[in-house]
């Protein structure tokens, strides 16, 4: 299981991950959860939320579809991906055979997107609950929404 959150102006959007069918790529769909970060028990709420939904499986999107705009936009109230991405951050958590990881994520020095952070990697050991992850991810998110905009 895949779920990614983001940060931008002190706002935490949650989308849904759905699994496309025969790929191993998630694309963001409705519901998406969004709470201000300062309001722990909504981001508590939105990321369990999401979570208990799982991944749910799409097909493969056409053409027209998988160019189509992330869901996030607007939900943020912005155009475009690059104006999103200029004052976002974005983190994942991922289990597998109940092993949870939250993995951070750098803005690419010279090109426009996201890479993972190893720095930013937790891995949590085997029978760590969801809550215990998601109150670590909501810590996560309240300090870096203290910290000035990269």
């Amino acid at each position: 299981m895949l779920y990614s959150c983001y940060l931008r102006d002190s706002i935490v959007y949650v989308p849904t991950l759905a699994r496309r069918e025969r790929e191993p790529v998630y694309t963001d769909i409705e519901p998406v959860g969004v709470a201000p970060v300062a309001n722990t028990e909504a981001v508590r709420r939105t990321l369990l939320d999401t979570i208990a939904r799982k991944n749910p499986t799409i097909p493969a999107p056409d053409r027209k579809a998988r160019d189509a705009p992330s869901i996030i936009l607007k939900y943020a109230g912005v155009r475009s991906w690059s104006a999103f991405y200029r004052n976002a951050s974005t983190w994942s958590i991922s289990e597998d055979d109940g092993v949870y990881k939250i993995i951070g994520y750098r803005k690419h020095p010279t090109k426009k997107y996201w890479e993972q952070d190893p720095a930013q990697e937790i891995q949590f050991p085997a029978g760590t609950t969801v809550d215990d992850v998601v109150d670590r991810v909501i810590a996560i998110l309240q300090q870096a929404s203290k910290q000035k905009p990269n």
